[in-house]
């Protein structure tokens, strides 16, 4: 695995990339999710890292007091039991990818271009007929850089663009049309942003829930290799209320 990688995850979390590839628990105070009101655990191997707001990190702190080695991702009796009235909600486990340019296999299609200005309203005509909780999902509204497009008969039918981590990583995101799912357009899309990002010299991540079994494959398909997985979690307080 490249050490671009590791080298990003350890600056977004604020350990050093030894860490990732050593087992035990890694607990710190939030460094790029700085401001956000929740709890990260990420699972590199055997190496869990927990990134959590000030107020947080005493209680958290305790509850792993005794972690089992390897440590695992907490499972939702544990995060209910540690977060209590405080738990808004809790995504995951996700799926985090990390893709090597020697192991990328792309898949191309001649249905597939760069997206324009000129496309808008392909762009608005695919939103609507994907509806606004499938391009929330998808969250193309941050997935702007190098978006691409797959065309069925002048019709827009899959998309994909780049979102932005970091100056130097980011991820794509992809949505097809109901009735254009399991036919390679997504693969196609997404290989066509990949692409460009690494023209870019982008390092390219991946992130979607374990349960999406449709977007792992995709991942999969084009050379990814399962680099993490992590459970995000949203709180309403930022310290403990009992």
């Amino acid at each position: 695995m490249s050490e671009r990688h590791d080298a990003f995850w350890a600056e977004f979390f604020g350990v050093s990339a030894t860490d990732l590839r050593t087992p035990g628990v890694s607990l710190g105070r939030h460094a790029a999710l700085a401001g956000y009101r929740g709890v990260w655990f990420f699972l590199r191997g055997a190496r869990l890292i927990v990134s959590a707001p000030d107020g947080w990190l005493p209680r958290i702190r305790g509850a792993f007091d005794g972690a089992p080695n390897p440590p695992a991702l907490p499972n939702p009796s544990q995060i209910d039991e540690l977060f209590g009235e405080s738990l808004e909600r809790w995504v995951g486990p996700a799926f985090q990818g990390a893709l090597d340019v020697g192991d990328f296999r792309p898949f191309t299609s001649p249905h597939v271009r760069a997206l324009t200005d000129a496309d808008a309203d392909a762009v608005a005509a695919f939103r609507d007929a994907c509806g606004s909780d499938g391009w929330n999902d998808a969250a193309f509204d941050r997935a702007v850089l190098f978006r691409a497009g797959y065309f069925d008969d002048g019709r827009l039918v899959a998309m994909a663009g780049f979102r932005t981590w970091s100056a130097t990583a980011g991820d794509p995101c992809v949505l097809s049309l109901p009735d254009y799912r399991g036919r390679g357009c997504a693969k196609a899309v997404v290989s066509h942003v990949l692409t460009t990002a690494f023209a870019h010299e982008r390092t390219p991540l991946y992130q979607t829930l374990e349960s999406n079994v449709a977007a792992v494959g995709v991942a999969l398909s084009v050379g990814y290799a399962r680099y993490a997985n992590q459970v995000a979690v949203r709180l309403t307080t930022d310290v403990p209320t009992s």
